[in-house]
């Protein structure tokens, strides 16, 4: 689910890995599942402009609306060009 919905459609560069993630309930063959993505924070690159890290929770639900997983981890993303405006 991330990937389609968010890194297949980004200038993803890749991550230093998952920070935290809790596996809350168990999934079984023939649910549903949904996710959200929430960014908690963004920090340019002090040394690389044109990139920047950003820290993401992703946030995992059944059919039924319950939470079965969620995890924090960082992405590594391209930074939009300043505007001269």
């Amino acid at each position: 689910l991330l990937v389609e919905a968010v890194l297949s459609k980004s200038a993803s560069i890749g991550s230093p890995g998952i920070e935290q993630l809790r596996w809350v309930l168990p999934v079984r063959p023939g649910d549903t599942l949904s996710a959200r993505v929430v960014v908690l924070a963004n920090r340019p690159s002090q040394t690389k402009p044109d990139r920047g890290t950003i820290k993401f929770r992703m946030e995992v639900t059944n059919q039924h609306g319950e939470q079965v997983m969620w995890h924090e981890s960082f992405g590594m993303f391209l930074r939009r060009p300043e505007s001269s405006h």
